[in-house]
C-alpha cells in the first residue's frame, strides 16, 4: 500500500510541476469575462495540495495567503473594468489570473490524489473498523508504517498482542489473512475457525472475512452451527456423505 501511495504522490508532483509550463488553457486571459471566485475553497484546496506534497509549513501558508490576495485583487480589477470600462486594466491585474487557473488545476489534482489514497487504504480502514466492532473494551489502531503492527489500548494503557486471549488472537489471524489477499480472487481455507471464539463472534466472523475480500471463495471445516447459520444453503454435511 505504501508503494502504491508513493507512486501516486510521485505522479502528483510531476503533474504539478508540469502545470507550471506555458499552457494556452491557463495563460490566455479574456479581460471581458467576469471572474467568479470561491476564495475559501481555493485556499483549502491549495493547503491540501501542499500537504500532499509534504511541504506545508508556516512559510508556505504565508505564501498561500499572498497568492490568494493577488488573485482576489486581480479579479476585482477585471470585474470593475467590465462594469466600467473607463477604469484601466494593467498587466499586473491580469497576470495573477493565470495563477488562478493553475491553482484550480492543482486543486483538482489534489482532490484526485486524496480520492485515490482513500481507495488504497479502504480495506485497511475496514480491517481496523472490524477489529473495533468485535471489541468493546479495547481500541485497535495502526502504528506508524515505519514501525508496523497494531496498537492496542485497554483502559488507556497500551498492551501487547501477547496479552490478548486465544480467541482474540484467532480473530486477528483470520481477519489479517483476509486483508492480505488484497481483494483478489482467492481461496480462503480454514479448519475450525470457531476455535476459542465466543458464540457472538462465531456468528459474525465469516461475514467479516467476506467484507474484507468479497472476491474470495471461503471454504471452512467446522463443528459450529453458529458459523454456518447464515449460510445453510451452502453447507455440506460431511457425515451424510461419509455414511452414504
Amino acid at each position: 500500500m505504501e508503494t502504491e501511495l508513493s507512486k501516486l504522490s510521485k505522479k502528483f508532483q510531476e503533474d504539478v510541476l508540469r502545470s507550471t509550463l506555458f499552457n494556452e488553457e491557463f495563460d490566455y486571459v479574456d479581460i471581458h469575462e467576469p471572474v467568479k471566485l470561491d476564495l475559501q475553497k481555493i485556499k483549502h484546496g491549495l493547503t491540501l495540495a501542499y500537504k500532499g506534497l509534504g511541504i506545508l509549513d508556516f512559510d508556505t501558508e504565508a505564501v498561500i495567503e499572498k497568492h490568494i490576495d493577488a488573485i482576489e485583487k486581480a479579479a476585482t480589477s477585471i470585474n470593475n473594468f467590465i462594469k466600467d470600462n473607463t477604469k484601466p486594466v494593467y498587466p499586473n491585474d491580469v497576470t495573477p489570473l493565470t495563477l488562478l487557473r493553475r491553482t484550480k488545476k492543482i486543486n483538482d489534482l489534489s482532490s484526485e490524489l486524496q480520492s485515490n489514497k482513500k481507495k488504497i487504504f479502504a480495506r485497511l480502514d475496514d480491517y481496523i473498523n472490524l477489529l473495533n466492532e468485535f471489541h468493546d473494551t479495547k481500541d485497535f489502531t495502526l502504528q506508524d508504517s515505519k514501525i508496523g503492527g497494531l496498537s492496542i489500548i485497554k483502559n488507556r494503557t497500551n498492551i501487547s498482542i501477547n496479552q490478548l486471549s486465544s480467541g482474540e488472537k484467532q480473530l486477528i489471524i483470520l481477519l489479517t489473512e483476509a486483508l492480505l489477499q488484497k481483494g483478489k480472487q482467492t481461496l480462503f481455507i480454514a479448519d475450525e475457525p470457531e476455535l476459542s471464539l465466543h458464540i457472538e463472534w462465531q456468528r459474525k466472523v465469516i461475514s467479516s472475512i467476506r467484507r474484507l475480500n468479497p472476491n474470495s471463495q471461503i471454504i471452512v471445516a467446522t463443528h459450529s452451527p453458529e458459523i454456518v447459520g447464515k449460510f445453510k444453503e451452502r453447507t455440506i454435511n460431511m457425515e451424510k456423505i461419509i455414511n452414504g
